[in-house]
């Protein structure tokens, strides 16, 4: 079963699974401040796991959580709740993810949010510091079938590229890809961040799959041209 209907959620049609549930529904911009979308999700997923009994639950979360400069946000103290919630399930496990990039999805995601932007020459503010990771879709489906495979008594597991890329290198590329400058201004903000990468490496090693040195600019070339 899957419950949602963005591009996480329907990325993971793919997905081979038996009796197994994957919660990809909820609140997805780090920017969300209103109460009432964190309880609606809280209520989805209380729902949820009421009526899946005894299957494997998986909830998907954020790296973010890893950003200080983020630790005392409303979502990320929201996603911390909602992973309690999953982790006092039995078969309850959580897979945080960083940003997604696909053919489609929220345009608040921020490679949708930065393409668009450079795109139609609106004005960005760009933290100078600040640093992400970036998962294209197939390679998180690949994973994400591994751990479906496989099994995981690991009740959280983060799946990213090794190393993280500066917000400021993301939109360098989106420039060159759509051949415009961006109207951009930086700032002296953003916190660089790191996610250990022990977790992806143990189910890619099973794959015999490596991230490339050129797998961020691969990823933003095959899907800034879908951002909408």
């Amino acid at each position: 079963m899957i419950i949602g209907s963005g591009l996480l959620a329907t990325s993971l049609s793919k997905i081979r699974h038996e009796n197994s549930v994957f919660f990809a529904s909820g609140v997805s911009d780090s920017r969300q401040e209103n109460e009432i979308e964190f309880e609606r999700e809280k209520e989805l997923l209380l729902k949820s796991m009421q009526n899946t009994g005894t299957s494997e639950f998986f909830y998907f979360s954020t790296c973010s959580i890893f950003d200080p400069s983020l630790t005392q946000s409303r979502y990320i103290a929201h996603k911390k709740r909602m992973e309690d919630i999953i982790l006092s399930k039995p078969r309850g496990r959580v897979i945080r993810l960083p940003n997604i990039v696909g053919p489609m999805g929220n345009p608040t995601n921020l490679v949708n949010y930065l393409t668009n932007s450079i795109r139609h020459a609106h004005p960005i503010e760009i933290q100078r510091h600040a640093t992400r990771y970036l998962l294209g879709v197939d390679e998180m489906n690949t994973l994400f079938q591994a751990i479906v495979d496989h099994g995981t008594q690991q009740l959280v597991t983060s799946l990213t590229p090794p190393k993280n890329i500066k917000v400021t290198t993301i939109v360098s590329i989106i420039e060159s890809i759509l051949g415009v400058q961006a109207i951009s201004k930086l700032v002296e903000s953003g916190t660089p961040y790191e996610v250990d990468f022990s977790d992806t490496q143990f189910y890619a090693s099973k794959l015999g799959f490596e991230f490339s040195n050129n797998y961020y600019e691969n990823i933003l070339e095959k899907w800034c041209k879908f951002a909408e």
